[in-house]
């Protein structure tokens, strides 16, 4: 081959491979699977969607929370209530622990619903202020945050349904006002509470632990049981209880027992939050925590 064909040849796979390199199609990474749902000030769970069975970590502030999406991918994880425009940072992570994929999301406050057409004064779009039982608006005497209640009454109470007396107090924009809504609710388990729950009480946990703080000058009683039957835990009082969290203090609950269903660690109790020498509100409870070591109440 002579060069002048030679040159002509290289020329020509040269003008080829530039316009391979020029027109080749770029190759898009897969898209990672995240989906999480809108988090308003009133949501206590952040909810999403992402692959089977993959771990979830959520961060807030200081505070961290974990979850599991199921086999759909469905994950839904217990949070603290939040403030308008708080940061929730969620990240995901593959089954065998390695960094997967995240997301952030801001918190909003929810709209209130637009007023109906409708003349009813009961209409479920209508904005709500002051207390009301269900859609309906309350016109009855309110307990007062420091009146007693009956203790043994309420945990001695034997019903075969949920009985539900919950009076709700909705602010002038119509958001929920938790701390001023009065609970009276026990189901035929013994689990329920009464009083001002709410304003007495805070809870939060990392699925591990049970994190509970006391406010406004009440003294929180409580016994932990070895099984979720209320009826097999003694009922606390000032002078027998196992554990005591005074106003402005956190307690950290670990599991009471592992639950012979399911295998998962999980903690029941009874909780009494005494205000000025009287009982001001109960509670009792029993649900499932992610935590492998089982401490038995003594």
């Amino acid at each position: 081959m002579r060069k002048s064909e030679k040159k002509i040849m290289f020329g020509l796979l040269f003008l080829a491979l530039m316009a391979a390199m020029l027109f080749q199609v770029p190759v898009k990474a897969a898209k990672k699977k995240l989906k999480v749902n809108k988090v308003y000030t009133t949501s206590t769970r952040v909810k999403g969607t992402t692959k089977a069975k993959y771990k979830i970590k959520i961060k807030i502030g200081k505070k961290t929370y974990k979850g599991k999406a199921n086999k759909k991918g469905k994950f839904s994880v217990k949070i603290k209530k939040q403030k308008k425009n708080k940061k929730i940072y969620v990240k995901v992570y593959k089954k065998n622990g390695k960094y997967y994929t995240k997301k952030k999301v801001t918190v909003v406050k929810k709209k209130a619903a637009k007023p109906s057409s409708s003349n009813s004064s009961n209409s479920n779009n209508e904005k709500k202020q002051g207390y009301y039982i269900g859609d309906k608006k309350y016109t009855g005497k309110v307990p007062g945050y420091e009146d007693s209640i009956d203790v043994d009454d309420f945990f001695n109470w034997k019903v075969s349904k949920l009985t539900l007396l919950n009076i709700k107090y909705y602010n002038a924009d119509g958001s929920y006002n938790w701390e001023k809504s009065y609970s009276n609710c026990i189901n035929e388990y013994g689990q329920g509470e009464k009083g001002y729950t709410d304003y007495y009480l805070t809870e939060d946990t990392n699925n591990v632990w049970e994190f509970m703080t006391a406010h406004h000058g009440v003294t929180l009683y409580y016994n932990r049981g070895t099984e979720s039957a209320m009826n097999t835990i003694k009922t606390p009082t000032p002078t027998d209880y196992e554990g005591k969290i005074t106003s402005g203090q956190t307690a950290k609950l670990n599991p009471s027992y592992r639950s012979k269903n399911t295998g998962r660690a999980s903690i029941s109790f009874k909780m009494v939050g005494y205000k000025n020498g009287k009982p001001v509100m109960a509670y009792s409870s029993a649900f499932a925590l992610g935590a492998g070591t089982i401490v038995a109440p003594k």
